[in-house]
């Protein structure tokens, strides 16, 4: 549940909190609750910028004993700037714990920054970039890895009307990790075509 709370003109104090059950149908040790607990501030000071920043805590208990429960320091960043009607800067930040994306008896602790911007170049030419930054721990029974994920993309997008669109993207992905077999780095182009009938 989230609340905020109007302290003047466009601030708002913010309070947040989740309780969540994760189930695993076929990895039971996995199972668990986690509770995140959040307070801060959002500002929406000018029609050209909003700002949030929450902080507070999160725990993490298994079902099973195979993993001990798990609590750490929270937060979430949130600035958006709008310098001219046609250009936008989004800067997100948080710190999360979050499900493995491959099967192993293993969670994850997340800090993921990014940055990406919208520009209108024209009614029909568009440009996305971001930047993405994602350290993240992988906590397994008996160790511990970290991988560094770098992540840039590049869209230019032409609207040609409402149910023509193209774009051409480019995207790199960087991996880092303790275990170097793992390491990789991947650059892709790629041209997609929206039609809506």
């Amino acid at each position: 549940s989230r609340v905020d709370y109007l302290l003047s003109g466009k601030t708002y104090l913010a309070f947040e909190l989740q309780h969540s059950q994760v189930n695993f149908a076929h990895n039971k040790q996995l199972d668990k609750d986690k509770q995140v607990a959040l307070a801060g501030v959002k500002w929406a000071t000018t029609e050209i910028s909003e700002l949030q920043f929450l902080v507070g805590f999160q725990r993490i208990d298994f079902d099973q004993v195979q993993f001990e429960g798990d609590s750490t320091f929270k937060w979430r960043l949130g600035y958006l700037w709008k310098p001219t009607i046609n250009t936008e800067f989004h800067l997100q930040s948080e710190k999360l714990f979050e499900e493995p994306n491959r099967l192993s008896e293993s969670y994850n602790l997340v800090n993921r920054h990014q940055l990406s911007s919208k520009w209108k170049m024209t009614d029909y030419f568009h440009v996305d970039a971001s930047l993405a930054l994602t350290n993240q721990k992988v906590i397994y029974r008996t160790s511990q890895e970290t991988e560094d994920y770098l992540t840039t993309t590049l869209q230019l997008n032409y609207i040609r009307n409402q149910r023509l669109k193209f774009h051409l993207r480019y995207e790199m992905n960087d991996l880092n990790a303790t275990n170097n077999l793992i390491d990789y780095q991947r650059n892709t182009i790629s041209l997609g075509v929206d039609f809506t009938l």
